[in-house]
C-alpha cells in the first residue's frame, strides 16, 4: 500500500524561508490529472530574530508531541491524520529553556466539503538539563458539525543519548450540533532505545477513547 510519496524542498533568503512538498494526493479515485497530485504542506516563514518566527501556509498546528507517525492515538485519534493539514498563521518563540506557539487555524477554505475545523491552538514547554522537557497544549476547533476543545500535558525525557521516553495525554470535549456533548481521552507513550543510528527498539502504549461513557469507542 503506497501511503505517502512526497518530494520536499526549502529555500532561504535572508530572514525568509519557503517550504513546500509535492506528491501523491489522498483522493481515492482521481478524475483529472491534477487530482493525482497535491502539496500536503507548504508555508512562508519569516524569522525577525533567531528565537522568533512567523509562518503562514498549510501545515499541522503545534499541539503536543506531534511525532511523524500519523496513525497513533494522539494524531489519527484526534483527527490529525495524513492529509489533514489546514491553512494556518503561526507565531512561535523557541528559546534555550522555553518555547511557545500560537496558531490561528483557518481550516480549508479551498475545500469546504472537507469540513476542516477553524480555531486556535496554543502550546508551550520548559526544558531542563538539556534533555528533559515538559509542556502543555490547548486546541479549539469549530466547523459546521460542532466544536471541540482538546488540552493536556506532554513530556520528553532523554535519559541518555540513546535512551528516551515520550509521553502525551489529552482530554477531548466534543460539542456536536446533533448529539449530546461527550468527553474523550487519548494518550501515547513510547520508551525507545537506539541500538545503532537509525535502528531502534521500543515499547509503545496507546489509548483512544472517543467517548468515556461508551466503551464501544475504545481502542487500546
Amino acid at each position: 500500500i503506497l501511503m505517502q510519496a512526497d518530494f520536499e524542498a526549502a529555500a532561504t533568503l535572508n530572514k525568509f524561508q519557503i517550504v513546500g512538498t509535492f506528491g501523491r494526493s489522498d483522493i481515492e479515485a482521481p478524475k483529472e490529472t491534477m487530482e493525482f497530485f497535491t502539496s500536503h504542506r507548504h508555508y512562508l516563514l519569516y524569522r525577525p530574530k533567531d528565537e522568533w518566527s512567523i509562518r503562514a501556509g498549510r501545515f499541522f498546528p503545534a499541539f503536543g508531541l506531534n511525532p511523524p507517525d500519523h496513525i497513533i492515538a494522539t494524531r489519527r485519534g484526534l483527527g490529525w491524520d495524513q492529509g489533514g493539514e489546514t491553512y494556518n498563521v503561526e507565531a512561535a518563540y523557541i528559546g534555550e529553556k522555553f518555547d511557545g506557539f500560537l496558531t490561528g487555524i483557518l481550516g480549508r477554505p479551498d475545500k469546504p466539503e472537507y469540513h476542516r475545523e477553524k480555531g486556535l491552538a496554543v502550546r508551550g514547554s520548559r526544558s531542563f538539563k538539556e534533555s528533559y522537557k515538559v509542556g502543555g497544549s490547548y486546541y479549539y476547533g469549530s466547523n459546521d458539525l460542532g466544536n471541540r476543545h482538546l488540552f493536556g500535558p506532554y513530556a520528553i525525557a532523554g535519559f541518555t543519548r540513546h535512551f528516551f521516553l515520550l509521553v502525551e495525554a489529552d482530554l477531548v470535549n466534543t460539542l456536536s450540533k446533533t448529539s449530546p456533548a461527550t468527553w474523550g481521552w487519548a494518550n501515547y507513550a513510547r520508551l525507545d532505545y537506539e541500538i545503532y543510528r537509525g535502528i531502534h527498539v521500543f515499547l509503545t502504549e496507546e489509548i483512544n477513547r472517543q467517548n468515556l461513557k461508551d466503551s464501544s469507542t475504545n481502542t487500546d
